[in-house]
């Protein structure tokens, strides 16, 4: 749980994979899915740095369990007078609630209700509350914030924020007066302490180091980047990158996707495929990275 939203380690890991080796269809929906929703989730935490300049505490992705039940608010605001709950769907085209479902109707799917889920994870949050002794009251709202989302015979008393809607709702929110307390920080604090750092829901796809393609990939297209005037240039694309932040990023990707695995000056290179030399590749690791010394050679970690 962060102050903006980031990856989970599932995202993460199909994110890194992707472009060194081919997925399976199932592979390609939930990378899709998984990284749709962080688009969404992204774009909604944006629009409230952008909008929102009165006093209140934004918080992302909360995980939490209770006896055994999991339960996630994608994103909290906290505000001196009221706490709102938030749900954000980023779903495209056009849909509508038919037998207490949402209905893809151009797709003909049906998906789980996300008002029940909202309440769902209300209902629990608003226990939790009460065990934290905090009596803020809760107003709970579902944001669609495709901008090409259009929903059919929504009742007009729902807790329901179209993507027409939400520029006058930041607005209202806006209004909201007061200052944020010692007590609200130390609520804000409780709720990252309890927060579950990783889901026992995530489901990490399959890869072994030996079958990834090595190379230092694009960060916008996947493909590989070569070496262009002392910078990286995509070879697809065009996307450009300094040297160091292109071999860094495959660094981290290499420490997400084999965090138990030493991050070494010659294991780096391979995974890099060699695109510079070894003495650049140990300067890089020197500059950004702890090393540490050891009779049969050196290890870096992170600061």
């Amino acid at each position: 749980m962060h102050d903006f939203p980031l990856p989970t380690k599932e995202l993460q890991c199909y994110s890194y994979i992707y472009g060194r080796r081919s997925f399976s269809k199932r592979e390609k929906v939930t990378y899709q899915t998984l990284h749709k929703g962080y688009t969404g989730e992204k774009k909604f935490a944006q629009l409230i740095r952008k909008k929102l300049t009165n006093n209140h505490l934004a918080l992302y992705g909360l995980l939490f369990e209770d006896r055994g039940n999991l339960y996630q608010i994608d994103c909290l605001l906290i505000f001196s007078n009221q706490i709102l709950p938030i749900e954000i769907k980023y779903f495209q085209g056009e849909y509508e609630f038919k037998d207490d479902s949402l209905l893809d109707c151009l797709h003909q799917k049906e998906y789980r209700n996300p008002l029940h889920q909202l309440k769902r994870s209300t209902i629990y949050l608003h226990d939790l509350l009460q065990k934290l002794r905090t009596k803020l009251p809760m107003q709970p709202h579902l944001v669609f914030n495709h901008e090409q989302f259009t929903l059919f015979h929504a009742k007009r008393k729902t807790p329901i924020i179209l993507p027409t809607q939400i520029h006058s709702f930041l607005n209202q929110l806006q209004q909201i007066q007061g200052v944020i307390q010692q007590h609200h920080y130390h609520l804000a604090d409780q709720l990252k302490q309890l927060h579950l750092p990783t889901s026992p829901y995530e489901r990490l796809p399959k890869y072994e180091y030996n079958s990834l393609r090595k190379g230092v990939l694009c960060h916008h297209c996947r493909d590989k980047m070569k070496v262009h005037h002392r910078k990286l240039k995509c070879i697809s694309c065009a996307y450009t990158e300094l040297l160091d932040s292109g071999i860094l990023r495959n660094t981290i990707e290499f420490h997400v996707l084999f965090p138990d695995k030493k991050i070494k000056t010659g294991m780096i290179e391979e995974w890099c495929d060699s695109i510079v030399s070894r003495k650049t590749i140990n300067r890089i690791l020197t500059s950004y990275f702890k090393r540490h010394s050891y009779t049969s050679g050196s290890y870096y970690t992170f600061y």
